[in-house]
């Protein structure tokens, strides 16, 4: 934005009117008068040249905008210049080691934060809750199908979608229950994380949209989500694929930088 503002005010400033622009009032109606440099002399603007005061003031506003950006410019440069991403390490890292050994952290670090994340969905999936509990299921096989990481999905884009989530190292879980209040538990296909926001969110492929009774229970799915404000582009990403229209895996990276980098 601020390239793009100074880029806009130079074009201002190619061949500007010189002089300044003073404005009086005469009879309910704007009056302009042009001054001349250091104003030594003093001109009523007539009708004819009524674009002058336009360019006056546009020049003005072209320079004002140059100058405040360039202040901005160098608040921005020092704050980057100073700015430390991992505050609570840095801090710490002020202490003698001896001490920094015997201090309880306020802020966990990336990895702690998420290997606590990752227990609490292991903690959850061990609590053997029976498939007659999980809302609106789908049927996408029979989870025999071995990801990188040595997770069992239920089909080959799963599997695809999977493996691009660890190649990314973006910390998920695989089909771990998601109880919501009121309503009962809904079972995402992936349930992943943010690490640089530490925002939770659900990843829901919906792969046979050509079958009308897995194309029935995906839309209670997402509603579902939706009635418990996890709306699809904020806290939900939804992927698609039928029969004539394969899953395209080359959407995945932007779909991954676009939420979960």
């Amino acid at each position: 934005m601020l390239t793009y503002l100074i880029g806009k005010a130079e074009k201002d400033l190619k061949n500007p009117p010189d002089g300044t622009l003073r404005m009086i009032m005469s009879h309910g109606s704007k009056q302009y008068y042009h001054c001349s440099p250091g104003c030594t002399h003093i001109k009523y603007i007539r009708q004819s040249d009524a674009k002058l005061p336009q360019r006056i003031a546009q020049r003005d506003y072209a320079k004002l905008t140059i100058d405040t950006v360039k202040k901005e410019y160098r608040v921005l440069t020092d704050f980057v210049k100073h700015y430390e991403p991992d505050l609570d390490s840095f801090i710490a890292g002020k202490l003698p080691e001896y001490k920094q050994e015997l201090i309880m952290h306020y802020v966990d670090s990336d990895a702690d934060f998420i290997t606590h994340w990752l227990a609490i969905k292991e903690k959850i999936k061990s609590e053997n809750i029976t498939p007659m509990q999980i809302k609106y299921p789908v049927n996408k096989g029979n989870g025999k199908i071995t990801t990188e990481r040595g997770d069992f999905v239920r089909s080959k884009s799963e599997k695809i979608l999977a493996d691009k989530l660890l190649l990314r190292n973006i910390p998920y879980s695989y089909e771990c229950p998601l109880y919501i209040r009121n309503f009962g538990y809904l079972n995402p296909d992936f349930t992943v994380l943010n690490v640089n926001t530490r925002k939770e969110l659900y990843w829901e492929h919906l792969g046979k949209m050509d079958d009308p009774e897995y194309s029935v229970n995906a839309i209670l799915k997402i509603e579902s989500y939706e009635q418990n404000k996890i709306y699809p582009g904020s806290s939900l990403i939804l992927t698609y694929e039928s029969l004539s229209h394969p899953f395209d895996s080359a959407l995945l990276d932007g779909l991954i930088s676009e939420y979960l980098i």
